[in-house]
């Protein structure tokens, strides 16, 4: 589990294609935080295993089903990645519960840039954003933000957050430029309740006489 508070901004190093899918290494800077083979770390919001580290230079091995529900496989080297370990269980949840299992990517649409701060709208032509409601959490890029709005109606679209500015200075989402895509990942509570509910309606449902 993760909480969305980034705790620093590395950078690609390398990424190539392998036999099970690809090889990422991240650069993490001066992070502090010894990294052990098998721990679990949070790249822009995708929860990846530690599979290396050579002076804080962090490898992971991304899965192709990964790589299809995210934009991990368009990276770029020297692009930078937002970064945070796992959650202990005696630490502060500071953000929401984040499972660091991506349900898909959107793509920025609107950046609103003034005096009292940030507002991005992003759009997904799929049902991504179905469980997002107003004051609700989302992650985006592994960060965590509260929902300022969304489209009304039963086809939820886009979704706009709002951002203070030290989530603009401690994360990449100040680099953010219309068209651009960032990974998401929906409220997991929110899913829990969408699905619980759907299999109760669809139990509900009549069947046909014979």
């Amino acid at each position: 589990m993760f909480t969305g508070l980034i705790q620093t901004v590395g950078a690609v190093h390398s990424i190539a294609p392998s036999s099970d899918g690809a090889r990422l290494c991240v650069s993490a800077g001066p992070w502090g935080v010894a990294h052990a083979i098998g721990d679990s770390v949070a790249v822009s919001g995708v929860c990846l295993t530690v599979s290396g580290n050579q002076e804080g230079t962090l490898s992971f091995d991304v899965v192709p089903q990964t790589l299809a529900l995210t934009r991990l496989g368009v990276l770029r080297v020297g692009e930078r990645v937002n970064l945070e370990g796992a959650l202990r269980a005696d630490g502060v949840l500071g953000g929401h519960l984040v499972t660091g299992h991506v349900d898909g990517i959107a793509t920025l649409r609107e950046r609103t840039d003034g005096q009292s701060g940030t507002r991005l709208r992003l759009e997904s032509e799929s049902d991504l954003l179905s469980v997002c409601l107003p004051q609700g959490s989302v992650t985006v890029d592994g960060v965590s933000l509260t929902i300022s709005g969304c489209a009304a109606g039963e086809q939820v679209r886009w979704i706009e957050v709002a951002l203070i500015p030290q989530t603009l200075a401690a994360t990449t989402l100040r680099e953010l430029a219309v068209g651009q895509v960032v990974n998401i990942e929906c409220d997991h509570l929110a899913k829990l309740v969408q699905s619980a509910v759907a299999r109760q309606l669809a139990r509900m449902k009549p069947t046909r006489e014979r």
